[in-house]
């Protein structure tokens, strides 16, 4: 996940436990397993896989149900490409807290990894059972859907969460790409342009844009698309 999915998924997470959807109350977490976690939070957000998922691993060592360590660790999994692994640990975290809409979802992500998206559109349909207002969710169901060729879906999917996160880059990137697929040709440029105002440092939106230009015959335009991908790549 990168730093604005973490922060909606921890809204999320809020708003779910708000609603009344908790975990039943975990035994007392002692001050090293807190900051041993606390470490490897750390260490999971600068992209140190490695060390984090040896610091998970110590936590389950001392506390085998601690659902957040099983989860992230089962995240990383996926990150590395353990999907069979990534599975196991995140539904034993859903057993664990079976009404967390950021397990659903990264639960979605692996489904999705494997090849089999309609589960993964099951899986993020209950994130947004718990947390309606998740975007990353609803975007990523957007992903599915489109993989399962449901495009008028996908596209509402991507819409609300650019209209609950309206700066949210991928979810217009993926707009644009479900516009495209269908040939609607200028809402797709429009979509793009949204992308790259959204993020204006992401390559693969001018990219994007770049494309739609062109299967429209506006040449200039696209090849100033180009430019601008290939210096925002430079700078990645």
């Amino acid at each position: 996940m990168n730093r604005a999915e973490r922060r909606q998924s921890a809204r999320a997470n809020r708003r779910a436990r708000k609603q009344g959807h908790t975990p039943p109350p975990p035994k007392a977490m002692t001050a090293d397993i807190v900051h041993d976690m606390e470490a490897a939070v750390a260490c999971h957000q600068r992209g140190d896989l490695i060390s984090a998922a040896g610091l998970y691993q110590s936590v389950l060592d001392r506390f085998p149900d601690q659902p957040d360590a099983l989860h992230l660790l089962g995240v990383i999994a996926g990150e590395m490409g353990e999907l069979e692994k990534a599975m196991k640990l995140i539904d034993r975290s859903l057993q664990l807290d079976p009404g967390n809409a950021v397990f659903f979802n990264n639960y979605g992500n692996v489904l999705r990894q494997i090849g089999a998206p309609m589960d993964a559109t099951a899986a993020y349909r209950r994130a947004l059972l718990f947390a309606p207002d998740y975007a990353v969710a609803h975007n990523n169901l957007g992903i599915a859907l489109s993989r399962c060729g449901e495009a008028e879906k996908a596209e509402m999917s991507f819409r609300r969460a650019i209209e609950i996160e309206p700066a949210y880059f991928d979810a217009h990137n993926n707009l644009g790409t479900c516009l495209y697929s269908q040939r609607r040709l200028e809402e797709s440029v429009s979509a793009f342009r949204d992308a790259v105002t959204a993020d204006p440092d992401q390559p693969s939106g001018y990219t994007n844009l770049a494309n739609a230009l062109t299967m429209l015959g506006r040449s200039e335009e696209a090849e100033a698309a180009c430019r601008e991908a290939r210096r925002r790549a430079q700078n990645v």
